[in-house]
């Protein structure tokens, strides 16, 4: 009786030590190396009005298992709210794949949350980047 006490103690272990130390993660950068490091990572980026670009990095503990995500973006107001604005598709993507990169362009500013959700619907990872014009 004590040896299942003690594997399943081990067992819970490990399973919590893994969700703690290989979380899943969506990362804004101004660009990824070839080994899927973050280059310049920030929760900040300047745009001009003509449109600039950074990077959406998502790394996961486990293969993606699809060949398409999607990035869904909303707008955050000053009170927390969130609105709708648009999805990104993320194509032609290996299923075996644990990070993945999408370059994309904004072209207004502000504070947004971006939610990474794999083919089945399901989120894979989100986080908020706040967008502002250069100053001229």
């Amino acid at each position: 009786m004590k040896k299942i006490y003690a594997l399943s103690a081990t067992f819970l272990f490990v399973l919590l030590f893994s969700a703690v130390t290989y979380s899943q993660t969506l990362t804004f950068c101004e660009g990824v190396d070839e080994k899927g490091n973050a280059i310049k990572p920030s929760s900040t980026f300047y745009v001009s009005p003509e449109g600039s670009y950074f990077y959406f990095l998502v790394n996961l503990p486990e293969p993606v298992g699809c060949k398409n995500i999607n990035y869904d973006l909303y707008l955050v107001s000053s009170l927390g709210d969130e609105t709708f604005l648009r999805t990104i598709e993320q194509d032609s993507m290996e299923p075996t794949w644990t990070w993945f990169w999408k370059k994309v362009t904004f072209y207004w500013d502000g504070k947004y949350k971006i939610y990474a959700v794999d083919c089945n619907g399901r989120k894979l990872a989100s986080a908020n980047v706040t967008v502002k014009y250069y100053e001229q």
